[in-house]
């Protein structure tokens, strides 16, 4: 662990005493629970360079895959570790912040992503924090207003790129829906869907169920039930017939999706409508 001398004696300064550049752990044994890392309020961001480690808070659980950086303000109820299922190292990063800004900016933060956020390679904010990193640990002596202002700007440019993120995401997930809608009759994969929008299969389907409360999938077969419900309602047209308008690959898949939404069978809601 390095140490620099980036300021901790100015209460209106950013500080970055601590970091250290791609640590590697391969055992369970490496634990952190934010609570029990003293009583001075800090900040730490730990990125993963590879592998992946995972966090708790409360009930819930989040992995932190390469390119995400996990955020905790100590002391909080946060902890952070290598998972016992994990099968390869986990490799990251990591800087300490200190003073009253740094554990402000810090809570408004994690009030504003979570605990958890991307922060890809060569991307902003993993320069800036990159430049960070190599300062602290190569004990460099600056200025410390030069210090702060370069501990704040790296969370100024992570700030601006995940609100970015969220626009993007955002128009990704209503041009799926509307891809969807006006396409669900024809084969659609996920992995199209994806690749229509520029984000990978797994980010899609996370922001998709964020925003939509479903998978692209779950959604996509949502709406080809609908569309058959309205063919049993409006027409005699044998079932295989309306699977195959309506997008399902075969007859038994359109059975099984209509009786997931509808709570009954095809042709009982037919004749229940009859």
């Amino acid at each position: 662990m390095a140490k620099s001398y980036f300021p901790r004696s100015n209460p209106s300064l950013l500080s970055v005493p601590y970091a250290q550049i791609n640590e590697a752990r391969t055992s369970s044994r490496y634990y952190w629970d934010s609570m029990k890392r003293g009583s001075d309020p800090f900040v730490i961001v730990q990125r993963s360079v590879a592998g992946a480690g995972a966090v708790t808070l409360g009930k819930r659980r989040w992995e932190v895959p390469s390119g995400h950086a996990l955020v905790t303000v100590v002391p909080e109820r946060l902890c952070y570790f290598y998972p016992p299922e994990a099968r390869m190292a986990w490799t990251f990063s990591w800087l300490n912040f200190y003073g009253p800004l740094a554990t402000e900016i810090g809570k408004r933060f994690r009030d504003q992503f979570g605990p958890v956020c991307p922060m890809q390679e060569g991307s902003p904010a993993e320069v800036a924090m990159q430049e960070l990193l190599v300062t602290v640990t190569q004990r460099v002596i600056v200025d410390p207003h030069e210090a702060s202002e370069a501990a704040y700007g790296f969370w100024m440019k992570w700030w601006r790129q995940l609100e970015g993120a969220r626009e993007t995401e955002g128009g990704a997930v209503q041009g799926v829906i509307d891809y969807c809608r006006d396409h669900f009759r024809e084969p659609i994969r996920i992995k199209d869907l994806a690749a229509r929008t520029g984000l990978s299969r797994e980010h899609l389907t996370r922001v998709f169920t964020e925003k939509a409360g479903q998978s692209p999938a779950a959604y996509l077969r949502q709406r080809r039930s609908r569309a058959a419900a309205e063919l049993l309602r409006r027409t005699s047209m044998p079932l295989k017939e309306i699977a195959m308008r309506c997008g399902f690959q075969t007859e038994r898949q359109c059975r099984e999706s209509f009786q997931h939404h509808y709570g009954q069978a095809p042709l009982a809601y037919r004749k229940g409508r009859g």
